[in-house]
């Protein structure tokens, strides 16, 4: 029998929290979700030509699908600021109170905590959270459409999708089910294509 794989979304998760799940045995998806991948380029393409368009034309529709998706992301841009914001300081406060050893005296443990509280203070203070989580969504917008399915989630990426393609999430999540589960010659193409685009997002078997 084999080992059960457990794999879990991105999300907001931290890079500290993102390795304790690995040290676990527990695979994190390298984008925010698992919905995400329908705005991944060459699985968009690949569906897009099943669905019959040309060549060009399902290149053109994704360029389309991601100024869309881009223009979509400005209302949610600030609230993944502070979810993101929220998760950085929540992890460094707790890395300061999880160091707080147990001590006999309890005016010695009493110390030790208000110290610890007052680094977490210090800490966040400085590392001008939000500023930091601005500069790195506007540079991912900007440069890297594989950081964009990274950290914003991916119902405000699929719902472009949909409407570039003409279709339903449903609709595409199927098609993408049928193609890996079916030996049918008609989706050869198809089925390689998303297996060879999909492998380095999932661990191996």
């Amino acid at each position: 029998m084999d080992t059960p794989i457990a794999i879990i979304d991105r999300d907001f998760r931290t890079a500290d929290e993102i390795q304790e799940f690995t040290n676990l045995g527990v695979h994190v998806l390298p984008i925010h979700e698992l919905e995400s991948i329908f705005g991944i380029k060459d699985i968009f393409i690949l569906l897009a030509k099943h669905l019959g368009k040309a060549d060009d034309e399902a290149s053109q529709s994704f360029a389309t699908f991601q100024d869309k998706a881009k223009a979509n992301l400005a209302p949610t841009t600030n609230k993944v600021i502070l979810e993101r914001s929220k998760r950085q300081a929540m992890r460094k406060a707790q890395n300061h109170i999880n160091s707080v050893p147990c001590a006999d005296q309890f005016s010695d443990m009493n110390t030790n905590f208000q110290t610890a509280i007052t680094n977490i203070n210090t800490e966040i203070s400085q590392a001008n959270l939000m500023s930091e989580e601005k500069q790195r969504l506007d540079d991912a917008i900007q440069n890297s459409w594989d950081k964009v399915l990274e950290y914003f989630p991916g119902k405000s990426i699929i719902s472009k999708v949909e409407e570039v393609l003409a279709t339903d999430k449903s609709v595409l999540i199927s098609l993408v089910e049928k193609s890996l589960k079916t030996s049918d010659p008609s989706f050869s193409n198809i089925k390689t294509g998303l297996e060879t685009t999909l492998k380095p997002y999932f661990p191996s078997k």
